[in-house]
């Protein structure tokens, strides 16, 4: 089987060379994601661990009172309600700016 390049975008099949963004909005957005992501990964891991642990919740693998625990770390509710609005936004932060990237190899 025989891949066929449309550019010379080497390893990226349909991918155009040509940027259509300007110089500093593509140093602005991989910026954006870099700080964004490094900011936001420790709440990214809390939640994920959290989520993680609380796909057993019904296998009684651990008691109510780590089940609880659980559900409030991973809700924000131990810490700060507004916390979890903060970290999804992050989150959208995060992704759009990659997707951008992805489309915009140059960006």
């Amino acid at each position: 089987m025989q891949i066929l390049w449309t550019n010379n975008h080497p390893g990226l099949p349909g991918r155009n060379n040509k940027s259509t963004c300007k110089k500093g909005e593509q140093v602005k957005i991989r910026k954006l994601h870099r700080i964004s992501a490094l900011a936001f990964a420790p709440f990214f891991i809390l939640l994920s661990v959290s989520g993680c642990a609380l796909l057993f919740r019904k296998s009684e693998l651990y008691g109510k009172e780590i089940k609880k625990f659980l559900v409030s770390i991973h809700t924000w509710e131990i810490i700060a309600p507004y916390i979890g609005i903060i970290a999804s936004l992050g989150l959208l932060t995060v992704v759009i700016t990659g997707i951008i990237i992805f489309f915009k190899p140059r960006a």
